[in-house]
């Protein structure tokens, strides 16, 4: 419901349900590609700082108008099926059911992919600090280490947002050919 907390925790969650029961072996294998990443010499450069947040940017705002779109749209097929009968059959109850199961799942992977795209942008902003200048400590120890984490996480969550836009964009095709030829006929 509304209020004024954060639903982050929820948000992450909910996030990570759909990626299903082998949700933990795919997180190995973000970890095992990032570190790939790293290892292969790959680092976020300041070269590449504008480009990938005005892309996170961008891409948080068309995710925001896609949640209400599908928002919107499960609830007027809702209200559509509701018009169509006073007394719902069994066809319709289990209808509403699937139909509002899957679109909160779709809006709870959108959300996730919002929430890991911020994170990205604090992530790439964190690669470029440099620790030693704020610390006044030893380049080669804390500095290093500093950057190569902050490298890792950025990697890990960006395998992870990718594999998710992936996920979405599956999800959306089957939404879309649902209203163009619906599974159910409960018309």
């Amino acid at each position: 419901m509304i209020s004024n907390r954060l639903h982050i925790i929820e948000i992450f969650q909910k996030g990570e349900l759909t990626f299903g029961k082998r949700a933990n072996i795919i997180n190995l294998l973000y970890i095992t590609g990032a570190l790939i990443f790293i290892y292969s010499g790959i680092r976020v450069c300041k070269s590449y700082v504008e480009i990938i947040i005005s892309s996170l940017a961008i891409f948080t705002g068309f995710y925001f108008t896609l949640m209400v779109y599908v928002t919107d749209k499960t609830i007027n097929k809702i209200k559509e099926i509701n018009l169509l009968d006073e007394e719902l059959s069994e066809l319709h109850i289990t209808f509403q059911k699937k139909y509002k199961d899957f679109s909160g799942n779709l809006i709870s992977q959108i959300s996730y992919s919002v929430v890991l795209a911020i994170l990205l942008i604090l992530l790439v902003l964190l690669t470029q600090i440099q620790i030693h200048e704020i610390f006044n400590c030893d380049r080669y120890s804390l500095s290093q280490f500093f950057n190569f984490f902050s490298n890792l996480l950025f990697f890990i969550f960006s395998l992870k947002l990718f594999h998710l836009i992936l996920l979405i964009i599956s999800n959306m095709q089957s939404f879309f050919f649902e209203e163009i030829n619906p599974s159910d006929k409960y018309l």
